[in-house]
C-alpha cells in the first residue's frame, strides 16, 4: 500500500520544469543509441503484405485521395487502421517514393520515444496524486519523489528489450501509436480528475475528453484502445478518493463512470450475446480451440512475466510459435500449477486492490492490458509487442518500490542516481544487442533458428531469405523439411518444399542424363523426410511422398492465410512460368480445390483461392470455367471491387467488351471517398480500349491466355 515516508534522502533532488527536461533528453539519447543500430533493418512478417504488397501505400502525390486510398487500404470492409497506414505511405513519399526501411523504422523510434515521456508524466501524475500526499503528509515530497519514480519507469519501460518488437518491427507501430493515444487519454482524464473537486464541470470534460479522446483516436490504430475503461477504472480505485468530493459531484462521477465505462462495456456484452458465432468464427484458421487458447495463456502470461522480469536475451525472439500448447490441466502438467498459482495470486491481488497496494495496481494494470489479446479471441497464442502497454503498470509498481527501498535504506540520491542507471545501462545494452541482431535478415534469422531451433516460422524465414540470396537449394530444402516437422499443422513450407524440389529434380535430370544403374530404394527415401540426395528416382519418391503429404494436410488440418498465400504465389509462378512450378500444373489445382472444400462461406480466404483457381483454369484455356470461379469470388467477397476488376479482365480478354464496360461502370459507381481500386479501374478502362482498337483493326483482341496475376 502507498505508505508515510519516513525520509527525505531521496527527495533532495530539484523539482523544477528544467531538471525534468533533462531527464528526458538523457532518456531519449539513451534509447536512441540502444536502436540506431537496427533502424535500418529488414522488413520482415506481417510489414509484407500490410504495405510493402500494398500499391495503395506506394503513392505518388499527395493528393487527398492517394492519401484516403493508402489510410484506408487495410479496411476490409470494416474501419481498419488508417493512422498508422497513413502513416507508412507518408513514409514511403518522403523516402523518395521507395521503401527504404530507415525512415519506417526511425518513424517508429520517434512514436516510442514520445510514449516514454507520456509513461513520465502518467507516472509522475499518479505518484503525486491525493492520495499519495495524504500518505507523505506533504505535497512537495510527494512530488519530488514522483518524479524520481516517474524518471525509473519511463526509463525501465523504454529501454527493456521486450519493447524491441514495437519499435522495429515496422508494422507494430499501429501497437505504439495506440499506445500513445491510450497514454495520452489517460493523462487527460487524470488532470481532468483532479481538478473536480473544485471544478467539476470542467473536471469532468477533462476526463469525458480523455476517455473518449484515448479510445476512438487509439482504435483508429490498434483495438487496443479499449481497454482504456480498464486503466481509467484502476486509476480511480487506487489513487483517488471521493472523501473530498461533495454529493452532488459523487452523483455525477457515479453517472459519469455508468455512461463512459458501464454502458460500453453492457453494449459489448450484447454484442456478443446477438453475434455467437463472433468468437467461435475467430477460431477458424486456428489448429486450437478457445478452452486449448485460455489454458495456454495461464502459461503465456507468466511467461511474458518472467521476460520483463528476467529480460535474457536468448529468450527473446520475433514469434515464439514453437510454445507448447496446453491440451488439458496435465499437458502440459504446468498449466494445472499456472492455474492455481493465478487463483491465489487472484485472492491476493483483491485484499491488495483493496489496500490499495501499489503492487496490486501494477498486476491489475498488466492484466488489464492483456485482457483482450491474452484471452478467448481466436488470436495467435504469443507475441511480445502485446506487453507493450501492460508492461507500464509492472514497471511503474517496480519503480515504486525500489525507490522506497532506497529512501528507507537512507541512500543519498546520487547513489539512487547511479544505481538507476547501471540498471537502465544494462536494459540498454541487451536492447542495444537485441537491435543489431535486427539489423540484417540473415542475423536475424541465424539467431531465431540457433535459440529457438523448435519454430517453424523461424526456420522458414531463413530458408525464404536463402531463396532471395540464391543459396544452396539442399540447403532451403532441409530448412524447409524441419519447418514442416516443426508444425505439422503447416502446408506452407511443404509447398516451397516442392518447388525446390522440382528444380533439384530438373538438376538431377541433367546431371544424371548418362546415369547407370539407380539407387536403391528403401523405405528412408520414400519418406518426405529423406534427405534431397542429387538421384532422379530417389527426388521422384521423395515427390511422390511430399505431395501426399501436402494432401493429407489440406484434408485434415486447417486452411491458414499462409496456406492460401503459398498456394496462389506458386499459381503465380506457374503462370509466368516459372520452371520449379510447371510441373506442379495438376496438383496445385487439386490441391487449391481441397483447400476451398475446407473454408467456410463469405471468407477472405475462400475468395483469393476462387480467384487463383480462375488464373489456373485461365491457364489451361478452360475459360468458361475460369469465369465461374471468378464469379464465385466476386460472390464470396460481397462483390468485392478487387475481384469485380479481375472478372472485368477476363471479360475483355475473352472479347466480351460490353460486359466489361459494364463492370468497370459498375465499379465505378461503388467508388467512394477512399477512391480504393481507383487505379485498377484505370487499367481495366486501358484494356479494354485497347482490345477496341485492336476489333478495329480487324485483329483478335481476346488472347484469353490469364487472368492478370497480381
Amino acid at each position: 500500500m502507498i505508505e508515510r515516508s519516513t525520509s527525505g534522502a531521496l527527495v533532495s533532488a530539484s523539482d523544477s520544469a528544467a531538471s525534468q527536461a533533462l531527464i528526458l533528453m538523457v532518456l531519449s539519447a539513451l534509447i536512441w543509441l540502444a536502436y540506431r543500430v537496427g533502424l535500418n533493418g529488414p522488413f520482415i512478417f506481417d510489414d509484407i503484405p500490410n504495405f510493402i504488397s500494398n500499391p495503395s501505400v506506394a503513392i505518388d502525390s499527395l493528393s487527398s485521395s492517394n492519401l484516403a486510398q493508402a489510410a484506408y487500404s487495410k479496411s476490409d470492409g470494416g474501419l481498419g487502421r488508417p493512422v498508422p497506414m497513413l502513416s507508412f505511405a507518408l513514409n514511403y513519399y518522403f523516402a523518395g517514393k521507395v521503401f527504404d526501411s530507415f525512415p519506417f523504422k526511425l518513424t517508429n523510434l520517434v512514436v516510442h520515444i514520445a510514449n516514454v515521456v507520456l509513461v513520465f508524466l502518467l507516472t509522475r501524475a499518479l505518484f503525486s496524486s491525493a492520495a499519495m500526499v495524504r500518505a507523505l503528509g506533504d505535497s512537495s515530497l510527494a512530488r519530488r519523489q514522483a518524479i524520481l519514480i516517474a524518471a525509473l519507469a519511463a526509463g525501465l519501460w523504454g529501454l527493456h528489450p521486450i519493447q524491441l518488437t514495437s519499435v522495429l518491427y515496422t508494422v507494430q507501430r499501429m501497437t505504439s501509436m495506440s499506445a500513445f493515444f491510450v497514454l495520452g487519454g489517460l493523462i487527460f482524464f487524470i488532470h481532468g480528475r483532479t481538478m473536480l473537486p473544485g471544478r467539476p464541470l470542467r473536471g469532468l470534460a477533462f476526463m469525458a475528453g480523455g476517455l473518449a479522446g484515448g479510445v476512438s483516436l487509439g482504435y483508429l490504430c490498434k483495438e487496443n484502445s479499449v481497454l482504456l475503461p480498464i486503466f481509467v477504472i484502476l486509476v480511480e480505485f487506487i489513487f483517488f478518493e471521493t472523501g473530498d468530493l461533495s454529493i452532488s459531484v459523487k452523483r455525477k462521477l457515479a453517472a459519469f463512470y455508468l455512461l463512459t465505462v458501464g454502458a460500453p462495456m453492457l453494449l459489448g456484452c450484447v454484442y456478443v450475446l446477438l453475434n455467437p458465432d463472433f468468437l467461435p468464427n475467430s477460431y477458424s484458421t486456428r489448429d486450437f480451440g478457445m478452452t486449448e487458447r485460455v489454458l495456454t495463456e495461464s502459461r503465456v502470461l507468466f511467461f511474458y512475466l518472467s521476460l520483463i522480469a528476467f529480460p535474457v536475451i536468448s529468450r527473446f525472439s520475433l514469434y515464439h510459435d514453437s510454445f507448447q500448447l496446453s491440451t488439458g490441466l496435465l499437458d502440459p502438467w504446468t498449466t494445472l500449477v499456472a492455474l492455481a498459482a493465478w487463483l491465489l495470486i487472484a485472492i491476493a491481488l483483491i485484499g491488495g486492490l483493496r489496500r490499495r497496494a501499489v503492487w496490486a495496481f501494477g498486476l491489475a494494470w498488466y492484466l488489464g492490458g492483456h485482457a483482450l489479446e491474452s484471452s478467448v479471441l481466436g488470436l495467435e497464442l504469443i507475441h511480445e509487442h502485446r506487453n507493450y502497454v501492460p508492461s507500464v503498470g509492472i514497471l511503474a509498481a517496480a519503480a515504486f518500490y525500489l525507490v522506497r527501498l532506497f529512501e528507507r535504506l537512507r541512500s543519498d540520491r546520487r547513489v539512487f542516481a547511479l544505481s538507476g542507471l547501471c540498471v537502465l545501462l544494462v536494459f540498454g545494452f541487451v536492447t542495444h544487442t537485441r537491435a543489431e541482431l535486427w539489423s540484417t535478415r540473415s542475423s536475424l534469422f541465424e539467431f531465431l533458428v540457433r535459440h529457438d531451433p523448435g519454430s517453424y516460422r523461424a526456420l522458414a524465414g531463413l530458408a525464404s531469405g536463402m531463396i532471395g540470396e540464391k543459396r544452396d537449394a539442399r540447403v532451403i530444402y532441409k530448412l524447409m523439411r524441419n519447418a514442416a516437422i516443426a508444425n505439422p499443422g503447416s502446408v506452407y513450407p511443404l509447398i516451397w518444399m516442392e518447388r525446390v524440389l522440382q528444380a533439384l529434380i530438373v538438376v538431377s535430370s541433367d546431371e544424371n542424363s548418362n546415369a547407370g544403374k539407380p539407387p536403391e530404394t528403401t523405405a528412408q527415401s520414400r519418406s518426405w523426410v529423406a534427405d534431397p540426395v542429387l538421384e532422379i528416382d530417389q527426388l521422384l519418391m521423395i515427390d511422390q511422398a511430399l505431395s501426399e503429404e501436402i494432401r493429407k494436410r489440406l484434408v485434415k488440418k486447417a486452411v491458414h492465410m499462409e496456406t492460401v498465400h503459398a498456394l496462389s504465389t506458386t499459381a503465380s509462378c506457374l503462370l509466368t512460368g516459372g520452371f520449379e512450378c510447371t510441373p506442379l500444373r495438376d496438383r496445385l489445382l487439386n490441391w487449391h480445390l481441397l483447400a476451398l472444400e475446407k473454408l467456410p462461406q463469405r471468407d477472405k480466404r475462400r475468395a483469393i483461392l476462387e480467384l487463383s483457381v480462375a488464373t489456373l483454369y485461365a491457364e489451361r484455356g478452360e475459360l468458361d470455367l475460369a469465369l465461374g470461379f471468378v464469379e464465385r469470388a466476386i460472390s464470396t467477397s460481397g462483390g468485392s471491387s478487387e475481384f469485380l476488376l479481375h472478372k472485368g479482365f477476363l471479360l475483355a480478354r475473352l472479347g466480351r467488351v460490353d460486359e466489361a464496360i459494364r463492370i468497370a461502370d459498375e465499379i465505378e459507381r461503388g467508388i467512394d471517398w477512399r477512391r480504393r481500386h481507383a487505379q485498377g479501374l484505370e487499367i481495366l478502362r486501358f484494356e479494354i480500349q485497347m482490345v477496341e482498337e485492336q476489333r478495329a483493326s480487324g485483329s483478335s483482341g481476346a488472347n484469353g491466355d490469364a487472368l492478370p496475376t497480381n
